[in-house]
């Protein structure tokens, strides 16, 4: 069984900032720090993706705007490119990308499928 099925609300105090339950993860030492600080970095970077969604007001606060594959990017995609000093809304793109499947291999080793 897992350390954190088994562990009680003791061992890791509830916090609803993601970023201090990652600490404590570490600190327990249920994930490296290495891994810990990769999730932490890969959530800002979301994070602050969203926040910039949300100054764009766009309906999809979730989702990047993205338009069809063969069109031109929409314009909230290249606004949200220049908000993050992007090189262009495909390298934006990219780096989301890049971001998800990190954050995907991350978790299925970090907490496998029981």
């Amino acid at each position: 069984m897992g350390v954190l099925r088994s562990a009680s609300n003791e061992d890791f105090p509830l916090h609803a900032n993601t970023l201090q339950c990652l600490e404590e993860l570490s600190r327990a030492q249920c994930f490296l720090s290495e891994d810990v600080a990769v999730l932490a970095h890969n959530y800002r970077y979301l994070r602050s993706i969203e926040g910039k969604l949300r100054l764009l007001n766009t309906v999809a606060r979730h989702e990047l705007p993205l338009g069809f594959d063969d069109e031109e990017p929409t314009l909230e995609l290249k606004q949200l490119a220049s908000l993050t000093s992007a090189d262009s809304p495909q390298s934006l793109l990219q780096e989301c990308e890049a971001i998800r499947v990190k954050n995907r291999e991350l978790l299925n080793r970090l907490v496998p499928k029981s």
